[in-house]
């Protein structure tokens, strides 16, 4: 039997290396539907912190705690925390450094306040400024992130682009699930932590405590139980809004889903994770660059008129534009003339539109960083579907399709009793099926 000779025209990556989906985000982050919504969710999350801040905190409070100090001044602001910790020189890049760190330091920005709940020493007053602040945070990012969630899944499994009054439609029908997935998680840590409340009354006396420490495995069994919840919500919560703007599920899949992800395949989930880390940290290396140098060069334009009569001036509207301290105070001391306090305050106005609109600049890049960290959750989520539930890439829910369910491949046995054929087999053979037919033209 004679083989033809063939020759390999296109070879399909997608199949070979199916993470390769991750290297498509940034395009899908840049555009006008994803940046729109990430803007959203960037710009309307500070709100509520703030609102929370002026409810449940007194600044004595906040100043007493330096760690809490600092959460709360990141809280109040668009970017701080994600863009402040990249102010370093373009030729300081480390690998390593905080330049790459983009999706990290945004993931750690998003679970920074739910982490914060789980101090020892919290107070009341701190803890309801959390709870309301994490409350308004999650609603908002649920809307944004599920927002740009659909829009990512529909791009990445079958290449369409959903007009953004779509997109607004199915998030406002679905948000709300993406909320009670993440609340139903801290529920159930609630649940097991009730056990340990009672046992700890038991701790406040010198007899009883001996019951509470014979009692103390009830203590390690829900705190088993407390660790398994929070981890899974702590890497799932990305792959649930993910579930629910993919599948048009309810919260019970999209929680159950995200868990089955996390601890069925860990290494499979922490290798995509690393490949979208390493590729969102370069992407964020460009956005920083050039966000940096837009408010660089335009500080330096304005100096060639600005230092005419002053040579320091525009250093003076630089240096209190970038400060997050009261700039009254730094503009008295800047002055020193006769009429301090009046140019005091025209400085301080100045400075405070200079750093609204650098503010801007900054907003529009975490913006576009906020987008490329829920595209790249869809991504992976995608890809752990894929590779847990056998499920193919391009299968998402569309408005409008039904479902259709088909019945299983079969095979004959030895005997001829048909029976079910595994989904690899059924896929090589009908791979094998063009060759096939080549070889019997060849004879």
């Amino acid at each position: 039997m004679s083989i033809p000779d063939r020759t390999i025209t296109k070879v399909a990556w997608s199949e070979l290396f199916p993470w390769i989906c991750l290297f498509k985000t940034f395009s899908l982050a840049s555009s006008v539907t994803v940046v729109a919504f990430a803007t959203l969710g960037t710009v309307v999350a500070p709100v509520g912190w703030i609102i929370s801040e002026k409810l449940f905190l007194t600044p004595a409070l906040i100043q007493s705690d330096p760690f809490f100090q600092e959460l709360t001044e990141a809280n109040r602001s668009p970017y701080r925390g994600v863009f402040e910790q990249t102010r370093k020189p373009v030729s300081n890049v480390e690998l390593w450094g905080a330049r790459l760190n983009g999706l990290r330091a945004v993931f750690d920005r998003l679970t920074a306040p739910y982490r914060a709940l789980f101090q020892v020493r919290l107070g009341a007053r701190r803890f309801w400024y959390l709870v309301f602040g994490c409350l308004w945070s999650l609603g908002g990012w649920s809307f944004a992130g599920c927002c740009i969630s659909r829009y990512a899944a529909i791009s990445l499994a079958r290449d369409e682009r959903l007009p953004i009054n779509e997109v607004w439609a199915f998030g406002c029908q679905r948000w709300f699930n993406c909320v009670l997935a993440v609340v139903a998680c801290f529920l159930v840590v609630g649940l097991f932590c009730l056990p340990c409340v009672l046992i700890g009354l038991l701790l406040t006396g010198d007899v009883s405590s001996v019951i509470g420490a014979l009692l103390w495995f009830i203590v390690a069994a829900c705190g088993l139980g407390m660790a398994v919840v929070l981890i899974g919500t702590l890497f799932g919560w990305p792959l649930m809004i993910a579930t629910v703007a993919a599948e048009n599920q309810n919260a019970l899949d999209a929680v159950t889903r995200a868990f089955a992800y996390v601890y069925q395949r860990p290494l499979h989930y922490a290798l995509y994770g690393l490949v979208a880390v390493l590729f969102g940290g370069f992407c964020w290396l460009i956005i920083v660059t050039i966000a940096q140098t837009a408010i660089n060069a335009g500080f330096w334009g304005a100096s060639w008129s600005a230092n005419v009569g002053n040579p320091g001036r525009i250093d003076d509207f630089r240096r209190f534009a970038e400060v997050e301290s009261s700039l009254s105070v730094a503009a008295e001391t800047v002055s020193g003339q006769t009429d301090a306090q009046l140019r005091s305050r025209t400085l301080e106005f100045s400075t405070r539109m200079i750093r609204f609109w650098n503010g801007m600049i900054s907003t529009l890049a975490v913006s576009l960083l906020y987008g490329l960290f829920w595209c790249e959750a869809v991504a992976i989520y995608l890809l752990l579907r894929r590779d847990v539930d056998e499920t193919e890439f391009d299968e998402v829910y569309v408005e409008g399709d039904q479902r259709v369910y088909e019945l299983p491949p079969l095979k004959s046995d030895e005997m001829g009793v048909p029976t079910i054929e595994r989904l690899e087999e059924y896929r090589n053979r009908k791979n094998s099926e063009p060759s096939q037919t080549l070889d019997s033209l060849g004879e």
